[in-house]
């Protein structure tokens, strides 16, 4: 039985403690963390445990129903996370997947032998690498962004590298010539990044609900990112802002046959080409869509997921009780 959970989301709670985020990375992240924690009050009997920097004021409407956690970004939140950790029925983490952040702690609330409310550790591993991710995928037949390592490669222009670990847009470069490539391997180091050609398309998400090899598409979502320069910039997400149709269905349910590990929520960034859907990457947590699902559909995402703890997979846990489109977005950097 679920009756305290712990909620950590990193880039507010204490895991930024070198310098201040980017502002719109926090704003991001302060969307995800207080979309979950209004759901989470909706359902009786739950208490909650939250982290929160003490750089940036507790949003003053969930200030006294849940129990703050204050950390001072000069102390960082470990001592904090693995006292809560013990006290605890269930933790739902929010982090980056990048330097293996989100499955260390995935992998803490597992060992500690915790209920976790996110993708557990071994579908993090997997997703945290676009290259293995999206290998997995095409070995079972599901149309991927072709992506490629740098050994070997012959370059053709024009192409895009990116961390292989990042998230978002986070250092993604688009390179037009050999200059573009001489400079970029003069500052990068290849090892940690992949090679995709640059396409055009619609950049759509979907959040999608999984479970042991089953799947239910909750939303298609567009992104809506800009180029700036050589480098491509997320300004806001829509939710809910197309009517899935049977192939993007088809698409979720190949995903999650061909990658069992995937549990609770997750989403799936692909491109609308003239060839048709092709996936970029598989998100194992709670993104920004996630926190549009309730003022779009009606969805509370944490009743469903909390629901998947205690029986499987149904379409009445996660039923549409509107249909409209939101659009989120936060300060442009």
């Amino acid at each position: 039985m679920i009756v305290n959970i712990l909620v950590f989301e990193y880039v507010t709670g204490g895991g930024w403690c070198d310098a201040p985020p980017p502002p719109a990375l926090r704003a991001e992240a302060d969307h995800i963390q207080t979309a979950l924690l209004r759901n989470l009050l909706e359902i009786p009997g739950i208490a909650i445990t939250a982290f929160r920097d003490t750089r940036w004021p507790v949003p003053a409407e969930l200030a006294d129903p849940i129990a703050w956690k204050p950390v001072e970004p000069t102390v960082g939140f470990r001592t904090q996370w693995l006292e809560c950790l013990d006290h605890c029925d269930a933790v739902w983490p929010i982090a980056p997947e990048s330097g293996g952040l989100l499955e260390g702690l995935c992998r803490e609330v597992e060992l500690a032998g915790k209920i976790l409310l996110n993708c557990p550790a071994r579908a993090v591993h997997l997703a945290t690498s676009k290259r293995a991710t999206l290998a997995r995928l095409a070995r079972h037949g599901i149309p991927v962004v072709p992506t490629r390592r740098f050994r070997g490669y012959r370059p053709v222009f024009p192409l895009i590298i990116k961390p292989d670990d990042g998230i978002g847009c986070q250092g993604i470069r688009i390179l037009g010539c050999e200059a573009d490539w001489n400079e970029a391997l003069c500052e990068i180091n290849p090892l940690h990044y992949v090679i995709q050609p640059w396409l055009r398309g619609d950049s759509l998400s979907l959040s999608v609900l999984f479970e042991r090899g089953k799947a239910q598409l909750l939303s298609g979502n567009r992104q809506i990112i800009a180029r700036r320069g050589n480098r491509l910039q997320l300004d806001a997400v829509e939710v809910n802002a197309f009517a899935p149709t049977p192939a993007h269905q088809a698409l979720v349910t190949a995903v999650a046959q061909a990658i069992p590990e995937l549990w609770g929520y997750a989403g799936i960034d692909l491109l609308q080409t003239q060839r048709g859907l092709q996936v970029l990457e598989i998100n194992p947590r709670l993104t920004t869509a996630s926190a549009g699902l309730q003022a779009a559909l009606g969805i509370n995402l944490a009743r469903a997921v909390i629901g998947l703890v205690r029986q499987a997979l149904t379409a009445s846990d996660v039923a549409r009780q509107r249909d409209h489109a939101v659009k989120i977005c936060w300060p442009v950097a």
